[in-house]
């Protein structure tokens, strides 16, 4: 009788260690944290309707600021900021939040036809240089402009 020969045993490539064993352990996870990373991957599908929201109230808040309707530490150093920034530029700022605001929604929505990016490059060249020929006619020199005043 012939003896059958057993198959010999896979070779292992490596041993292995107990210090490796434990490096290789998940790190444990904090239940609050984990709890907020559930709810902000549940609310994942509406970023965008929450940003368009955000922006809308900025607009508004930033349009009450300007018009001196409200003060407050936060309002000033922000209308502040728009003004040394912007100069009469300062005032289209709540319209283009609130504009961006509505049209995140709105294509959301589903209500806007594809963008048109040359209308709106054209749009902002305009707006840029209706605020140079505005600040010309207030009396505004390049030279202020380069004092920074």
């Amino acid at each position: 009788m012939s003896k059958r020969r057993e198959p010999p045993a896979p070779a292992t490539t490596r041993r292995r260690y107990p210090q490796e064993d434990a490096a290789r352990k998940r790190p444990t996870v904090d239940p609050a944290a984990a709890r907020v990373l559930c709810v902000l991957a549940r609310l994942g599908r509406y970023w965008d309707d929450v940003a368009g929201v955000l922006l809308i109230v900025t607009a508004l808040l930033t349009l009450i600021a300007l018009l001196g309707l409200t003060q407050g530490a936060l309002t000033e150093a922000w209308v502040g900021l728009l003004e040394a920034g912007f100069g009469w530029g300062a005032a289209l700022v709540p319209l283009g939040l609130g504009w961006a605001g509505t049209v995140i929604l709105a294509r959301n929505l589903g209500w806007l036809p594809p963008v048109r990016w040359g209308r709106i490059i054209a749009l902002e060249v305009a707006v840029f240089a209706l605020l140079g020929l505005l600040d010309g006619l207030a009396g505004g020199r390049v030279s202020q402009a380069v004092d920074g005043q």
